[in-house]
């Protein structure tokens, strides 16, 4: 009995349970259904703003469709001209090759009559007791060539080096230089310091397997030599690959393994670095007339094509604006507000697709639990009805409820899991896409701009060759005209400085005199005063002033003193005091009366002389002012005229600069208070003053920003990077120091920066700091450095014979120091603050 309610009460809370689970299922779909009447909502407002805005999207996709048609029309004008450009570099190439092989033939004539007498080493002993078995002579003389169809390749090879003197220790190299009285310069070769540079064997195995052993060998192994000239031997001819042919030289040298310079048999070198050079042996003279036929006829076809070139490459520029135009179209198509509701809407579709798939997930499981609710209720009522069946029944249908309630469970599970699995791999396929969409935008970009670049490159070399040297000629003389006027603005400077201290200082004497003319206009007020009264109260001032100061008078004040009378008052008045009946009081003031009178006269002469060279040093100093107002004017001015020549050269660097580094764009320096219209060019003459301060304008297209904040953070990058290099092409210098400008740019912007520095700095020399290979495509000389196994390790790749030591690093480094504060020191004249040195022929990399 006890079991049978026990069997009861487990069936009564399963149906519990799955009626507690089957209302959390209603209250999830509940919210679902929520959540999508929400997104709906969203959608329909969407849609509306959808709408308000389909027509600037419809007027910028005619727009587009427009400019898209005028491109197909100039893409079919460009085909109509059929100018083949790779022919027209091809024929000018060939035109400047056929030219210095004609005039290296008729060179290697006159120098190969010297030939023989070049390997003599003439030299006169430095002592007595001189050994002259250590000097072994050059090297041509010290070879012999084991196979005759090999001479002109081992002389290529060499090269200068034949000419090289080998002897048995640097001592006796250092006693030739000093006091061998030799005729000419020589290198020598010491052969107790002079290191070998073989081949590695493997790599000559390689070069063999390449194009067969019997096509490439080493020049080392063609040529005969005595064995104690060894060292010198393998150190001229120990690195270079001689080959039968030039297809085995070209696999050889351009191997990315093994990078050799290799030489035909008929003299041609092919350098790992890209050079390729050769030249004709004697029997070409007679090819001489031909050449010059075939140079004349190549001459005349470049002139027919270059006529198709100009309308080719005029039609090329304007394809190239309308592709700019294009690309900004669909930019400003991307970035307008009916793109970015419809990608709004297209994120809320897919959420409510999502949605619309849980609920369905979830009304599916409400049903599995309401039928299984009704099964445990059909169960608990059978069980109640057949309380009297046996037990081992009742077991059995318990196992069977519990059997079907775990597979259901299972399968619920598993649509659970299934229903996730599907939900991450649509959202993984869609940022897939997302992500695939964007790099094939960005490589056709790039795809297009390197093409771009390529035919920028091909059409217009002619043409920067010949505006380079105009514009070498105008720089020279801005600069001499610049260096002129910096020292007349020194010398104006310091002449205005001492001529505004001297008025200072005469300023100073005026107010002096004013405050001391002042003083005795008072003294002379109260003076005057009291003379009045005196002579109102003393009658016979007035009687006997005639005489005052006469001599042989009582008024004589030479022989009376008027401060030896005053101390005579003095006491006077003390005996006055004591005999008071028997003085005159009138002889008393009489005499005090001449004292005074005789002191106002004196500081009356005194004072006026005074004032009257006032009056003149103040004439003197009016004058002086005047001068140097119209000094200060005439500086003004030219400081004026040298700052706004200064402003239009920087300001055409600065624009040509900023096109090259960011293709279809245009920026200016433009004055604050200039009034116009912001297409017209900024070089027009109109009402400005230049000392008001300048204001920077970027256009793309033909479509000027009203601020800088418009701008990305590259493109602000880059047009600081402009502006202080067009800065310094004004006024070059021979070195420059970059260190990581590109560390914020992407690749082709890093690919334009050091074109750019190839092209109009082509006279300086750079140092610069780089991570990216892009910067690297224009360099000379590549310094790398690497973190291999806790060691640092340093590699040089060089695309010209250079020998760098410690000391030209220190020439390098002090040249740099040097030209930095000519720099500041410019800077501080035209009151620009940049400090920016920036070079070109040395890279570091750090990686």
């Amino acid at each position: 009995m006890d079991k049978n309610k026990k069997d009861s009460g487990s069936l009564a809370q399963q149906l519990m349970e799955n009626r507690r689970h089957l209302s959390e299922l209603l209250s999830q779909l509940k919210s679902l259904e929520k959540q999508m009447a929400d997104i709906g909502k969203d959608i329909k407002e969407n849609e509306k703003s959808r709408k308000q805005n389909a027509k600037d999207f419809e007027k910028l996709e005619t727009e587009l469709q427009r400019k898209k048609d005028m491109l197909k029309q100039k893409q079919q004008q460009l085909n109509e001209l059929n100018i083949d450009t790779n022919y027209l570099n091809g024929l000018e190439s060939d035109i400047r090759n056929i030219t210095q092989e004609l005039e290296s033939i008729r060179s290697q004539m006159n120098s190969l009559q010297q030939v023989a007498r070049s390997f003599e080493f003439e030299y006169t002993s430095p002592h007595r007791n001189f050994d002259a078995s250590q000097v072994n002579g050059m090297v041509g003389k010290l070879i012999r060539v084991k196979d005759v169809q090999y001479s002109k390749a081992v002389q290529v090879a060499a090269g200068g080096m034949l000419y090289q003197v080998v002897v048995d220790n640097h001592d006796c190299g250092k006693q030739l230089l000093e006091r061998g009285q030799l005729r000419k310069r020589v290198t020598i070769i010491p052969l107790n310091k002079i290191e070998a540079r073989v081949i590695p064997q493997q790599l000559v195995e390689k070069a063999g397997r390449l194009v067969g052993k019997d096509n490439c060998s080493v020049a080392l192994e063609l040529v005969a030599y005595e064995q104690k000239v060894e060292a010198a031997m393998k150190y001229v001819f120990g690195n270079t690959f001689v080959c039968t042919d030039m297809n085995a030289a070209k696999t050889v040298a351009f191997d990315p393994e093994i990078k050799r310079k290799c030489v035909t048999m008929d003299g041609e070198v092919f350098n790992p670095n890209g050079t390729l050079t050769g030249g004709a042996d004697r029997n070409e003279l007679k090819k001489v007339f031909l050449w010059n036929k075939y140079c004349g006829k190549k001459q005349s076809e470049l002139q027919k094509f270059q006529q198709q070139s100009e309308h080719y490459q005029k039609a090329t520029e304007e394809l190239q604006l309308l592709e700019e135009e294009i690309r900004l179209i669909k930019s400003r198509i991307n970035n307008t507000a009916f793109a970015s509701i419809e990608k709004k809407n297209n994120e809320l579709n897919q959420q409510l697709n999502e949605l619309q798939i849980s609920k369905q997930s979830k009304e599916a499981e409400i049903k599995l639990c309401e039928d299984k609710c009704k099964d445990l209720e059909k169960d608990l009522k059978n069980y109640e009805t057949s309380k009297s069946n046996s037990a081992e029944n009742v077991k059995q249908e318990m196992q069977k409820c519990k059997n079907e309630c775990k597979k259901l469970e299972t399968a619920l599970r598993t649509k659970n899991d299934e229903k996730n699995r599907i939900a991450q791999e649509l959202e993984d396929a869609q940022s897939e896409q997302e992500t695939l969409r964007g790099a094939i935008t960005a490589g056709k970009q790039q795809l297009q701009t390197i093409e771009q670049k390529i035919e920028e490159l091909n059409n217009n070399s002619n043409h920067l060759n010949s505006e380079k040297k105009v514009l070498e000629n105008e720089i020279s003389k801005e600069k001499d005209q610049l260096l002129s006027r910096d020292n007349e603005i020194n010398e104006l400077k310091t002449v205005l400085k001492k001529h505004v201290k001297q008025r200072n200082k005469t300023e100073l004497e005026i107010v002096r005199a004013e405050n001391d003319l002042k003083m005795f206009k008072n003294n002379m007020r109260t003076t005057e005063t009291r003379i009045n009264k005196l002579l109102s109260e003393y009658e016979w001032i007035s009687r006997d002033r005639n005489e005052f100061g006469k001599e042989n008078t009582p008024y004589d004040f030479t022989k009376n003193n008027p401060s030896q009378a005053e101390e005579r008052l003095k006491l006077l008045r003390q005996e006055q005091s004591q005999l008071k009946n028997k003085i005159n009081h009138k002889v008393t003031f009489v005499f005090l009366f001449c004292c005074f009178l005789f002191y106002f006269l004196k500081t009356k002469i005194r004072s006026e002389s005074e004032y009257r060279d006032l009056i003149r040093k103040r004439e003197i100093v009016r004058k002086d002012k005047h001068n140097i107002e119209g000094v200060i004017d005439e500086l003004d001015k030219k400081k004026e005229e040298t700052l706004t020549a200064t402003w239009r050269k920087v300001n055409e660097y600065f624009n040509n600069i900023f096109s090259k580094v960011l293709p279809g764009s245009k920026c200016r320096l433009m004055p604050v208070d200039e009034r116009g219209d912001e297409n017209s060019e900024p070089n027009k003459e109109r009402s400005f003053n230049i000392l008001k301060g300048l204001e920077v304008k970027v256009a793309f297209g033909d479509v000027w920003k009203e601020s800088l904040s418009e701008l990305s953070g590259g493109q602000r990058s880059l047009l600081a990077l402009s502006l202080i290099l067009s800065l310094l092409l004004f006024k070059p210098a021979p070195m420059y120091i970059l260190d990581e400008i590109d560390a914020a740019l992407d690749l082709s912007h890093t690919q334009n920066i050091g074109l750019m520095l190839r092209t109009y700095f082509s006279k300086s020399q750079f140092i610069v700091v780089s991570l990216k290979e892009g910067m690297f495509q224009n360099a000379n000389v590549i310094f790398r450095t690497k973190f291999v196994d806790g060691a640092v390790l340093n590699m040089i790749n060089s695309k010209k014979k250079l020998q760098y030591d410690q000391t030209l690093v220190l020439y390098v480094f002090l040249i740099a120091y040097i030209f930095l504060f000519q720099f500041i020191y410019l800077s501080a004249h035209l009151k620009l603050a940049f400090v920016a040195i920036i070079g070109k022929g040395f890279v570091f990399q750090t990686s």
